[in-house]
């Protein structure tokens, strides 16, 4: 099986950007379950390949997304099932984690696991062994475990919503993958490359920009890092219609709504539901969390996160908004 070269998924000349390649290819042989720690749109996925590619594993890499797998079939998706196990199991069904049997699971976004999925996979960690739902038997796997996050899960764990034992086991190598404002230097470098990955997808013409257009694109804060100068160049490509891209392109790109607005929009109306629903049940979070589906401790992360908290106040409880969701509500003001 021939894997992409680690020069073509970590780009970059930096200093940075050397470090990190340096530091996947050290890990990537070990067995030892990794940490990817970096901002949304960094390249963490990205990463996670590489340290596939160069380890030598001869099985598939497969990426899920813990916080897409909805909570009620997440055993289910990750472990597998054997026939019968529930209504609609019609039959056996491997699971993610043997399906990745002498390659690389990546799981992103690790915190939103639910509790019950953590420590199984804890277990699992622990013996090698994937029991599906249903069954009573362990079956032997092979597989290296690849998460990652952009919270801070030593957080996570002292709030409760992370245990600390599958924390110790998923950090036996951190890699942090940086910020593209850490390694400004490479966005020329970068354009050129998503630019040559835009032509080969649609078949066009070179892709050119002129100075005035690099320039727009270093100058430029990139909230959501390689994945939002990746969407500028390609958009910004489309408008050229075959021309050079100048900055006059750069700039309508960059005029859409930016990741921070919709990432701001996304929380706003998620926080608002929240808060609606924890009104409704008088602050009860465990009341709540029935009502969506979810387990309580699910159900907390999801407060941590927008910065929502329940104070007791004598017999009444009220919400506040804390942290983040206290800015929430500044910007929504």
């Amino acid at each position: 099986m021939t894997h992409p070269d680690i020069g073509d998924l970590i780009v970059g000349s930096s200093q940075v950007i050397r470090n990190l390649r340096d530091e996947v290819r050290r890990a990537a042989p070990r067995r030892t379950p990794v940490l990817i720690q970096g901002p949304t749109g960094a390249g963490k996925e990205l990463v996670a390949q590489g340290l596939h590619s160069e380890s030598g594993r001869r099985g598939p890499f497969v990426p899920f997304n813990a916080a897409a797998i909805p909570e009620g079939v997440f055993e289910s998706e990750l472990f597998g099932h054997v026939r019968g196990a529930f209504s609609g199991a019609v039959r056996n069904q491997p699971g993610l984690l043997r399906r990745a049997c002498h390659g690389t699971a990546f799981m992103d976004e690790v915190a939103e696991l639910p509790s019950a999925a953590q420590a199984k996979l804890l277990r699992v960690l622990d013996t090698h062994e994937v029991c599906p739902v249903g069954g009573d038997i362990g079956k032997p796997t092979d597989f290296r475990l690849v998460a990652a996050t952009n919270v801070d899960l030593i957080a996570a764990v002292r709030h409760g919503q992370f245990r600390a034992d599958l924390l110790f086991r998923l950090r036996g190598i951190v890699i942090t993958v940086p910020a593209l404002r850490d390694h400004p230097e490479d966005i020329r470098l970068l354009a050129v490359h998503f630019s040559r990955i835009a032509m080969a997808e649609s078949g066009g013409a070179e892709i050119v920009f002129t100075s005035s257009a690099l320039r727009c694109l270093e100058e430029y804060t990139w909230p959501g890092n390689v994945r939002e100068l990746r969407q500028t160049v390609e958009y910004a490509a489309f408008l050229s219609e075959g021309s050079a891209v100048d900055d006059r392109h750069i700039a309508h790109a960059l005029s859409r709504p930016g990741v921070d607005d919709i990432l701001f929009t996304q929380e706003l109306e998620e926080r608002r539901g929240l808060l609606t629903l924890l009104n409704a049940h008088a602050g009860d979070v465990a009341a709540m969390a029935l009502a969506l589906g979810i387990d309580r401790s699910t159900a907390y992360r999801r407060m941590h996160r927008l910065g929502i908290t329940v104070a007791s106040r004598g017999p009444r409880r009220r919400t506040e908004a804390v942290g983040a969701g206290a800015e929430l509500m500044r910007r929504e003001s």
